[in-house]
């Protein structure tokens, strides 16, 4: 049986909202929910004029669907953790599973639908940018937007349009601490404006690069791109070689390194690597592991050399990293980079 929510913002259940509604919201709080049917958490940030955010995760104690009104916001969906499927109700369905990014442009007061699975969790984050914010924003980067963006941002007639891509390594980090600050205060709302806006900037050139391929990539393709990055997030420090990845998704290996390329606009040994630096700092950050043994755990027999990575990676040593997570942050404004 399925349990129709109603709209939502965030994950949670809430009145009837459009995106524009959200838009105009001030910043608040995490707001707390447990009911018979979902339970979890759910924040809404508030970047810029005509960008904002909210970060959530979620429990789905019953198949639910929950309903959202919109076509006044360009939708950026990062989800780490979860599956679902959006549709419109017409036809028009995609499918979104943890470790994707998806945009979403829909006509102006049309309906999304989304459903999730009983028993199912998620941990995702969503961006809303405003007309005039994305037109600005992409003009200015001389971005070559895909058909259905560039018709938003022109204010031309919008089909529903759903495009899911896999989650590059660095953006995936970068979601998760937005999920989980590892900072209080005026520190934590800093790195969450800081990362939102450099996931936003990165993600919208990985889809304007994403657009100029879309017509050659399948989507068989595509899906095993997919795979094969899930099984990379799974295990950072794993030292797995490439054959034995394109055997593990039954993927000639010529193929497989070239179309992940095309797909993630990286290499897998460069994906890896993001990963391996990514966790490397989580652990600097959240750990009393010395940096030696870090070093050794994300593939490197000296830490010197360890070291040179992760600063060429990040702009600033693992030792800057650790004295910052004492509170010694002077000097380390890149850290809300990282």
């Amino acid at each position: 049986m399925t349990q129709d929510l109603g709209t939502s913002i965030g994950n949670s259940p809430a009145s009837w909202v459009t995106a524009g509604d959200i838009l105009s919201m001030a910043s608040r709080p995490r707001a707390v929910y447990d009911d018979a049917s979902v339970r979890g958490w759910d924040e809404y940030h508030e970047i810029r004029p005509g960008f904002s955010l909210i970060a959530g995760c979620a429990e789905y104690l019953v198949q639910q669907r929950a309903t959202f009104n919109g076509g006044d916001a360009f939708k950026l969906h990062f989800k780490i953790e979860g599956h679902s499927i959006i549709s419109d109700g017409r036809g028009h369905e995609a499918q979104a599973d943890a470790g994707t990014m998806s945009y979403l442009v829909q006509p102006r007061n049309s309906v999304k639908f989304e459903q999730h699975l009983m028993q199912s969790r998620e941990s995702a984050i969503t961006f809303m940018c405003s007309q005039p914010f994305l037109a600005q924003l992409a003009d200015d980067a001389e971005l070559r937007m895909p058909r259905p963006i560039r018709d938003f941002i022109d204010g031309r007639d919008l089909d529903f349009h759903c495009d899911v891509l896999p989650l590059p390594a660095a953006l995936h980090t970068m979601v998760g601490d937005i999920l989980q600050p590892p900072y209080n205060g005026a520190m934590r709302t800093m790195m969450v404006q800081a990362k939102a806006m450099e996931v936003l900037c990165a993600a919208l050139t990985r889809i304007a690069e994403h657009g100029d391929n879309s017509t050659t990539i399948r989507p068989r393709d595509l899906a095993k791109v997919r795979e094969l990055c899930e099984i990379l997030q799974a295990d950072p420090f794993s030292t797995t070689s490439i054959t034995r990845l394109s055997r593990m998704v039954a993927w000639n290996e010529s193929q497989m390194t070239e179309q992940f390329r095309r797909v993630t606009g990286t290499t897998v040994f460069g994906y890896r690597q993001q990963l391996r630096m990514d966790h490397a700092l989580r652990l600097l950050q959240t750990s009393d592991r010395s940096i030696t043994q870090i070093a050794f755990d994300a593939g490197y027999e000296h830490a010197s050399n360890f070291a040179t990575a992760f600063k060429r990676t990040f702009g600033f040593s693992p030792r800057e990293a650790r004295l910052c997570r004492k509170g010694d942050c002077t000097g380390l404004s890149a850290i809300v980079k990282s």
